[in-house]
């Protein structure tokens, strides 16, 4: 299952369907572009951006062939955080001046990206 989502009232939707720390990483993201890009607009055309949740290979493939490949090494940071089933990556991308993607992903999916966070520590 994909989740894509950049409003808070979007993000309530996978509550319960991801692992707690997720969860709560992506509502910190949303929160704060509701705050300043606005709770009701389209976030995948006005400005803002959006969080997208790869749990898997295949949502990590999907999310590579139509977004942005994070192992070109095209983000704008990338932060490793615990979870119940252990670590993830949060995957900053700045497509332009006001609009965003945020990766979350199990770090194993990323062996490179993580061994880069992991050495700047």
């Amino acid at each position: 299952m994909i989740y894509s989502f950049g409003t808070n009232k979007e993000a309530h939707g996978v509550k319960g369907k991801v692992l707690n720390a997720v969860y709560e990483r992506a509502l910190r993201i949303v929160s704060i572009l509701d705050k300043y890009y606005g709770k009701n607009r389209d976030v995948y055309k006005n400005d803002g951006g959006f969080v997208f949740i790869a749990e898997n290979k295949e949502d990590l493939s999907y999310f590579i062939s139509h977004h942005i490949d994070p192992n070109n090494g095209s983000y704008e940071d990338a932060q490793i955080f615990r979870t119940e089933q252990g670590y993830y990556l949060d995957i900053l991308f700045l497509c332009n001046n006001e609009f965003s993607i945020n990766l979350l992903t199990p770090a194993r999916f990323l062996p490179e990206v993580s061994a880069e966070v992991s050495n700047r520590r």
